[in-house]
C-alpha cells in the first residue's frame, strides 16, 4: 500500500494526467499547491532541456524511442525536488504537499491517477541513480496511459 501511495503522490504532480482538455489537469488546484511558474523556469535554466523534447515526450506514442537525454532526466530530477515530491539528492518520494493536493481531487481525477501510477514506485524501486529513477517513474506513467499523460512544461 504505501508503494502505491509513494507512486500516485510522485505521479501525478510530475505528470498531471488525464484527458488533454481544457478542464485537466485541474490547474487552479495545482497552482494552490505547486508554484508552477516558480519550478518549470528554473528546471529549464538547470537541465538545459529543449521544449520540443518534453513536447516529444509527451506527445510520442512510440513507447520503444522515447527522448532520454540526460537534459530531460535533469529537468524531471529537478521537478521533483522543487515540487517537493523528491527529497534532495535521494530517491525518496516525499508526501507531504502531494497529499494535500490529491485529497481536493475529484473521485474521477483520483482514479484517472491510481491507474497512471499503478506499479511505477515497485518497478523503479531498485534504481539508484538520481536521474533514472525520476525518468524510469514517468516511463511507466506514460506506459500505464499514454492517453492521459501531460507533463508541465
Amino acid at each position: 500500500m504505501i508503494l502505491v501511495r509513494a507512486s500516485i503522490w510522485f505521479g501525478f504532480l510530475l505528470f498531471i494526467y488525464a484527458y488533454k482538455t481544457d478542464t485537466f489537469p485541474p490547474l487552479t488546484t495545482v497552482v494552490k499547491h505547486f508554484d508552477l511558474n516558480y519550478i518549470v523556469p528554473n528546471c529549464y535554466e538547470r537541465s538545459g532541456v529543449d521544449k520540443k523534447e518534453l513536447i516529444e515526450f509527451e506527445m510520442t506514442d512510440d513507447m520503444e524511442h522515447l527522448p532520454n537525454s540526460t537534459a530531460i532526466k535533469t529537468y524531471l530530477r529537478c521537478f521533483g525536488e522543487l515540487s517537493e515530491s523528491l527529497e534532495v539528492k535521494s530517491n525518496k518520494v516525499l508526501l507531504g504537499k502531494l497529499t494535500a493536493y490529491f485529497a481536493e481531487l475529484t473521485k474521477e481525477q483520483q482514479e484517472i491517477y491510481l491507474g497512471m501510477v499503478k506499479g511505477c514506485v515497485k518497478r523503479a524501486k531498485p534504481i539508484t541513480d538520481l536521474l533514472e529513477f525520476p525518468y524510469n517513474l514517468t516511463v511507466c506513467f506514460k506506459q500505464n496511459d499514454n492517453q492521459h499523460f501531460y507533463i508541465f512544461y
